[in-house]
Parts: C-alpha cells; sequence; structure tokens
C-alpha cells in the first residue's frame, strides 16, 4: 500500500537487534541533520558561496516547527526531503560539470526519492524537464540525458512494481479511481 523504501530501512535497522519504533527515531534523527546540511550545501553552492547563506538556510530548517513534528513521527517525508534535496543538488552539479557519474547519482538518488513516496515521480519528471530545457546542447544530448536519467529513476519502481503485481495482483494497492466534487 505504501512505497517500500522507509519501512525497509526500518526493518534493516531492526534486524540489527533496534526495536522498529528507535529504528525509525534514528532513522530521522540522521535524516534531519543530512537534510539541514544539504539545504545549507545546495544554498552555499547557488549562492556562490556566501557561507552566511548557507547557515540562514540550516538554521531556518532548523528552526522550522514542521520540520519537527515530521521528524517526530515514523513517516515518510523526512526520506523524501533528504533524498529530494540530494537528488536536486547532484543534478545542479551535472549541469555545471556535465560528468556522467553526477547525472547517475542524481538519477539513483530520484529513484529513491520515488521509493520512499511515490509523489516523487515529479522529481523525475522536475529533473528530465530541467535536462531537456538546458542550454548550450544539442537537442540530441539533450534528449539522451533526459530519457536515461528518466529510465534510471524509474527503475527501481518499476521492479517495486512489478513484484508487488507478480506476487498480490495489484501494482500498488491503490485503485485508480475518479471522484467528483459533490
Amino acid at each position: 500500500h505504501y512505497p517500500p523504501l522507509f519501512p525497509l530501512l526500518i526493518a534493516a535497522v531492526s534486524a540489527c537487534g533496534v526495536a522498529p519504533q528507535q529504528a525509525a527515531q534514528g532513522i530521522n534523527i540522521l535524516l534531519l541533520a543530512g537534510s539541514i546540511l544539504l539545504a545549507g550545501g545546495v544554498t552555499y553552492r547557488a549562492g556562490g558561496g556566501s557561507a552566511g547563506a548557507a547557515v540562514v538556510a540550516g538554521a531556518m530548517l532548523l528552526a522550522s516547527p514542521t520540520t519537527f513534528r515530521l521528524h517526530a513521527e515514523a513517516v515518510t517525508e523526512p526520506l523524501f526531503v533528504f533524498l529530494t534535496l540530494a537528488s536536486l543538488g547532484a543534478l545542479a552539479e551535472y549541469l555545471d560539470r556535465r560528468r556522467w557519474a553526477l547525472l547517475a547519482c542524481a538519477a539513483a538518488l530520484a529513484g529513491l526519492a520515488w521509493m520512499a513516496r511515490y509523489v516523487g515521480v515529479a522529481l523525475v519528471a522536475t529533473g528530465a524537464i530541467a535536462l531537456l530545457l538546458r542550454p548550450g546542447a544539442p537537442l540530441r544530448r539533450r534528449l539522451a540525458e533526459a530519457v536515461g536519467f528518466a529510465a534510471a529513476a524509474a527503475a527501481p519502481m518499476a521492479g517495486w512494481v512489478l513484484r508487488n503485481r507478480l506476487l498480490a495482483g495489484t501494482a500498488t494497492h491503490r485503485p485508480i479511481a475518479f471522484h467528483p466534487i459533490p
């Protein structure tokens, strides 16, 4: 019914003898620290190397009551936010440096974000569109980058959906339905 990444992380930590509730708490504490560092790092990079802007960005995330509430619950948002920030940061680096390893990293992180929350498909689409619209490269190259990014990012979810379909007869246990406004 839910995407698998967060429950799999909890199960992996629990396999080491940690209670599931403590595993979720520990994961979310690490994700909070990671998200603060990523927000600061992305801001530092986008702000032309401004350490002050990076500190302010990290402090704003740290001071947010919503951030603390989400990281205090066993929900998938902290993992999704962390993976989204990491993917967008890697994609921005790729757009500057044009190293295939950065593009592969961005796609892998986007795929993991999708495995954390189904809405992660929007991150995959955003990355592909950003690659298509970037100036300075021939259309064929931009198209190849966008398709490669989307295919690599979609691979983990495609595998998960196929697994579900084979084992349970349904891809996500979420029926497609039209719900008109009453």
